[in-house]
């Protein structure tokens, strides 16, 4: 008898033991998932974190009209803007009518591409549409509580993840109108619970933060005119952060939790379109002037430099380790050392490049306006070409989001889902 009691106590321990790793495996695993959902399952903003460099696993690599297209989804009026993506849930602005006298935010199911809803709002200023102007061009910015849009009639509203109005407010009813030849699009960012929000036009130039709870402005900051479309650039150590934008001859920063500028660098011609980006202590600046591309030093050991040839207009540099990547109005990639701005390699891309281009941790990809991405291996010495792929697109390619396994391109009218099964 004592002998079956010791084996069925034992017996019992070993199952108590058993249900007890289960537990912690279970436990990890939702951990890690939840991780892992929040890392590499949104793309928040333009160009993602703002750098292009995603965490996202297992990006698909080839693709064409015959395979790797999950789906294609028709998305109601006509945009620029990037699709922005959080945990399932893909938005994307655009504007309808002849002085584009609606604006609409649509949300787009990642898994099955349908659109869940499309909210209307009337523009605080009807625009005259031409093939020169903008478009719902800039990005939009999400997070746990919503979508919010921002667009070149000055409107910025914030919504709901189920499509409900949380605020809107119009930035030219409040500070004059915006006076830009081909119009507004700088896109917003997110900092925590604000928004930063960049208006350079020929009329008084400003920086604003807005509470993204209430719209209410936090600080103004006025600046020079200038006109760009540069979306804001955040950088600092912690508890001393900053953003920066540009100036006629290179960037000016200021002081998040105040507006307070803070510094200036010059020496580069920032382009009026694609936007900076912030590697190792130098703030990359593209430049649609030969001449006019380099790095200002913001870090202190981080000296500047001004390239002799590389330039860009629409896609905005990317940087991957100790190689910087501007790709030029006509399709040409330069690949710049970081520390001296010396070119290493050019290669001819199959056309111009309006997208930015993004890097998962393997491979660069760039983005043809006309649907043929071209994706490269990081090499200091030479290009080294993956994939090229071609894919059929109404209109351009305006911008990408990517997630695990998908890449997500937005063209005028539509978005398509890349897909790696």
């Amino acid at each position: 008898m004592r002998t079956h009691s010791l084996i069925g106590l034992t017996r019992r321990r070993f199952v108590i033991a058993l249900i007890a790793g289960v537990v912690v495996l279970a436990n990890s695993l939702n951990s890690r998932l939840s991780g892992a959902v929040a890392d590499v399952n949104i793309w928040p903003a333009f160009r993602g974190d703002g750098t292009s460099h995603t965490r996202a696993k297992q990006l698909p690599l080839r693709w064409s009209d015959a395979e790797g297209v999950a789906w294609r989804t028709a998305i109601e009026g006509r945009g620029q803007s990037s699709p922005v993506i959080w945990n399932g849930r893909i938005y994307v602005t655009a504007v309808t009518g002849v002085d584009k006298e609606t604006l609409l935010v649509s949300r787009v199911d990642l898994d099955r591409g349908g659109v869940v809803w499309t909210k209307r709002f009337p523009a605080a200023r009807k625009l005259k549409d031409t093939d020169t102007t903008s478009k719902a061009a800039p990005t939009p910015v999400v997070n746990d509580a919503g979508v919010m849009a921002l667009f070149e009639s000055g409107d910025l509203i914030a919504l709901s993840h189920d499509g409900e109005l949380r605020w809107q407010r119009s930035l030219m009813d409040d500070y004059g109108d915006i006076k830009i030849g081909h119009q507004y699009g700088s896109s917003p960012v997110l900092f925590g619970d604000r928004l930063i929000v960049f208006v350079g036009h020929a009329g008084p130039s400003y920086l604003l933060q807005v509470d993204i709870r209430t719209g209410a402005t936090l600080w103004k900051s006025d600046r020079p005119s200038v006109t760009s479309w540069n979306t804001p650039v955040i950088g600092g150590d912690r508890g001393q952060e900053w953003v920066a934008v540009p100036t006629k001859t290179g960037f000016e920063a200021h002081r998040l939790s105040d507006g307070t500028a803070l510094w200036t660098r010059t020496g580069v011609t920032p382009a009026p379109m694609a936007s900076a980006t912030l590697s190792g202590g130098r703030l990359f600046v593209p430049s649609s002037t030969k001449g006019g591309s380099g790095a200002l030093g913001v870090g202190a050991d981080a000296a500047p430099w001004v390239s002799d040839e590389a330039t860009a207009d629409f896609s905005s540099p990317l940087v991957v380790g100790e190689t910087a990547y501007f790709v030029n109005p006509v399709g040409v990639l330069y690949a710049a050392d970081v520390t001296t701005g010396r070119t290493l390699w050019r290669y001819r891309l199959p056309g111009a490049n309006w997208a930015s281009p993004i890097f998962d941790g393997k491979h660069l990809y760039f983005f043809g306006v006309e649907g043929k991405t071209v994706l490269i291996e990081p090499n200091r010495n030479e290009s080294k070409v993956i994939a090229e792929n071609t894919l059929s697109i109404e209109g351009r390619v305006y911008g990408v989001a990517a997630v695990d396994r998908a890449i997500v391109l937005r063209s005028d009218h539509a978005l398509v889902k890349l897909q790696n099964r």
